[in-house]
């Protein structure tokens, strides 16, 4: 996992909440992957349930 910045796993569980935020292998693998399996794993999976839960997260990642 590349280096997130200080307290965002944490900030990004209190925008879409813990279990909507996935740090395990297979999960980065998955997401950050295409069909034909080309690409690098996420960093972060966070699964935003709402438009404004995007816009807060588009925010957090603006600042970070």
């Amino acid at each position: 996992m590349g280096t997130l910045p200080s307290g965002f796993l944490s900030r990004a569980a209190g925008i879409v909440g813990g279990p909507f935020v996935l740090e395990d292998a297979a999960s980065r693998d998955t997401y950050g992957t295409d069909g034909t399996k080309h690409g690098a794993p996420a960093d972060l999976v966070v699964l935003p349930a709402s438009t404004e839960e995007v816009s807060q997260l588009a925010k957090l990642c603006n600042d970070a």
